[in-house]
């Protein structure tokens, strides 16, 4: 079979599984069942698929995936998340505010500690809309500066996309939880320069209705959660800690700092600990498949195919890169973050690497069209989850519009990536 024939099967099918609404999981499960019993047409192909999910998850590079998510979950379930995002809505707010501020600092503070940019957006979302909701243009620009900065998650270590990503990639995870911090920054300022010239000062939370903020002192905040980043990145930059290790000391110092200040109990634990494992087993699971798939890729020619096809560019690095990330935003806008990264790496990295590029750019490129992806129209995750959370007050329109400048932002620093992996190339 043609390999342009074959990789748009793949992908078709894949995609249509998706829209169908089957689980991650499943869809890809039945593409890579369906293509290692095209070439296999035996039970070989099936031991194949079986043995290499057994070996995918004794990989010891994921296993701070389940750590992070656990961390993450244990903010949100003892309270300290939402508490801490209603302290900076009254801070902000007295300093004459902008609200898109307001979810800017949340999605900042918040993105140390939760691993997942719909986590984060969904929990900024829920605090802070009985606060802004009584005004519909103020939740507007709520909505979309909450939907952009709770994407800062991803780049900030612990990262758990991060992990996984660098894993398949076959990139030292410490190096690359390190590298992503100056996309985070660079983020954080885009994005704040954007809501200073775009946005007005607006009345204050909780001036038309007699909601009451529970408000606390905003430096312990800052010192807790940026305490918590420190522990763990410390050993990381230093080089005495795996990154695992780094979990695992997070994970205790969490424990243990919110048992001493009463703010976890044995309902918050059981929640968070069940969460952990429903979300770490379907990434987990999905991640497993990541090495059948690549077979799949080599086995159907798909991958020499795409890898002549892209040296084939007139040698032009920069041309090369920006093709992969537009393939790659494309890609987003249809699949998660997670499929993404399976269906990119292993199409587009032996290119690349082969062109001299650093996979450790092409990591950081791949995570902001993941990022993007989530936030472009009609079928970005962010929108789908704005949508569920506030589609009694807003539009779609009024959703997706105040977005739109992040968006820019977004891609305009995806450009710049691809520049400087362009510029330094081996």
């Amino acid at each position: 079979m043609d390999w342009h024939l074959a990789l748009a099967t793949i992908l078709g099918g894949y995609v249509a599984l998706l829209i169908l609404r089957v689980p991650i999981f499943f869809a890809f499960l039945i593409v890579v069942l369906v293509s290692a019993l095209a070439i296999f047409p035996t039970w070989i192909g099936v031991i194949i698929v079986a043995r290499n999910v057994v070996d995918g998850l004794l990989n010891f590079v994921l296993l701070p995936i389940p750590l992070f998510l656990l961390i993450g979950n244990l903010i949100v379930e003892s309270g300290v998340g939402a508490r801490a995002v209603q302290t900076i809505a009254r801070r902000v707010d007295q300093v004459g505010g902008r609200t898109g501020f307001v979810a800017l600092g949340s999605g900042a503070l918040l993105s140390f500690v939760s691993v997942s940019s719909l986590a984060a957006a969904a929990l900024i979302l829920r605090t802070l809309d009985p606060i802004y909701g009584s005004s519909k243009k103020q939740q507007a620009t709520m909505t979309g500066a909450a939907l952009s900065s709770g994407g800062i998650a991803i780049f900030v270590p612990p990262s758990a996309l991060a992990v996984l990503v660098s894993s398949i990639a076959n990139v030292n995870v410490s190096d690359f939880l390190i590298s992503i911090v100056p996309v985070a920054l660079a983020m954080t300022l885009l994005y704040a320069l954007i809501i200073l010239t775009t946005e007005e000062p607006g009345s204050k939370a909780g001036q038309d209705h007699s909601i009451e903020l529970e408000v606390m002192p905003i430096w312990p905040i800052v010192v807790r959660f940026g305490g918590l980043f420190g522990v763990m990145m410390l050993g990381i930059v230093l080089g005495f800690a795996t990154p695992t290790e780094a979990a695992a000391l997070g994970v205790a110092v969490t424990v243990i700092h919110l048992s001493l200040t009463k703010e976890l109990t044995f309902a918050g634990l059981y929640k968070s600990l069940v969460q952990t494992v429903s979300d770490s087993t379907s990434l987990l699971l999905i991640v497993a498949m990541a090495g059948v798939f690549s077979q799949m890729l080599v086995f159907l020619g798909i991958a020499d195919g795409v890898r002549i096809f892209l040296t084939d560019m007139n040698g032009n690095t920069l041309l090369l890169l920006l093709f992969c990330a537009i393939c790659a935003l494309l890609l987003g806008c249809f699949i998660d973050g997670v499929s993404l990264a399976l269906v990119c790496i292993p199409l587009f990295l032996p290119a690349l690497t082969e062109a001299g590029v650093s996979p450790i750019y092409f990591c950081l490129m791949l995570l902001l069209c993941i990022e993007t992806g989530l936030l472009t129209p009609p079928f970005g995750l962010l929108l789908i989850v704005a949508g569920g959370l506030v589609k009694s007050t807003l539009s779609t329109s009024e959703i997706i519009r105040p977005t739109l400048p992040f968006l820019g932002a977004n891609i305009a620093l995806l450009i710049s990536i691809c520049i400087i992996a362009s510029v330094f190339v081996k």
